[in-house]
């Protein structure tokens, strides 16, 4: 994969993964009013969103080989 399009790539990458993460352990938790986590929706999504597309972008950009052609 060229260079140009490694980071674009892992960024994407990383927010859709992260969306689908969110969606599966949080989304049913926050419409159900949680006794636990009595922490308002947007405040998850403002924090959490951000901080899991980077993490995961940062791991696909390692993970993706170098061409040094």
């Amino acid at each position: 994969m060229r260079p140009s399009f490694k980071l674009p790539f892992s960024l994407l990458t990383g927010f859709l993964l992260s969306f689908v993460i969110y969606q599966f352990l949080f989304e049913k938790k926050c419409t159900s009013g949680p006794a636990l986590f009595p922490i308002h929706c947007t405040f998850l999504e403002i924090t959490l969103m951000p901080s899991l597309t980077v993490v995961i972008a940062i791991i696909i950009y390692l993970l993706i080989p170098k061409n040094d052609d």
